[in-house]
């Protein structure tokens, strides 16, 4: 196996022991230095399957949800990272769908985004959710980014970004992505994967 690349996955994990396992073979595949899982909630079982695959584990009783579990393993990772990948446990996404996030930072884009917009349709886009997503990049100038935002996952940012938006911020994607725009980060919708449907279930 060659070298390891220099970026870190971060999944946020709750009781998904079903899926968990599955999504870390996929990004194991990715030869990450390291893989971060925040298991947030009450379920041991979770962390101890984490462990069991060779992930860092941040272990949490409480429920902190997915915008704060993927803050808490920012801020775990270390110094000089390139690239932070960040996952939902309850979504199994293949490795070729999630190496062109990591792939679009290495070539310097900063907070590479999910193009989710390619999976909802006309009608979907008026839902107050997405219709908000639109808004707020539109406010931004970023009208390209349709509904893109660094709520839906896969996404990826470089260590660069992390550190001048700090980790923190990532607890409220919105404002994060605002940030990140407004400090003039390279921002782009860079591959789309289907998470609409999966979410939908």
């Amino acid at each position: 196996m060659g070298a390891k690349r220099n970026a870190v996955a971060v999944i946020a994990a709750m009781d998904e022991a079903a899926t968990l396992p599955l999504l870390l073979a996929q990004v194991h595949d990715l030869h990450l230095a390291e893989v971060i899982v925040v298991a947030n909630g009450p379920a041991d079982y979770v962390a101890r399957l984490a462990r069991q695959a060779g992930a860092t584990v941040l272990r949490y009783e409480e429920r902190v949800g997915h915008d704060v579990g993927r803050a808490l393993g920012a801020a775990r990772t270390p110094a000089g990272v390139g690239a932070v990948l960040f996952l939902d446990a309850d979504l199994v996404i293949p490795t070729d769908q999630l190496l062109p996030f990591v792939t679009a930072v290495g070539d310097g884009v900063d907070v590479a985004l999910n193009r989710v917009d390619v999976y909802i349709p006309p009608q979907a886009r008026l839902h107050p959710v997405n219709a908000a997503k639109r808004f707020l990049n539109c406010a931004l100038g970023r009208a390209d980014l349709g509904c893109a935002s660094l709520t839906a996952v896969p996404h990826a940012i470089s260590g660069k970004a992390l550190a001048q938006l700090g980790a923190a911020a990532l607890s409220v994607p919105p404002r994060a992505l605002a940030q990140a725009i407004r400090a003039g980060l390279s921002v782009e919708a860079v591959h789309p994967v289907d998470v609409v449907r999966a979410n939908a279930r």
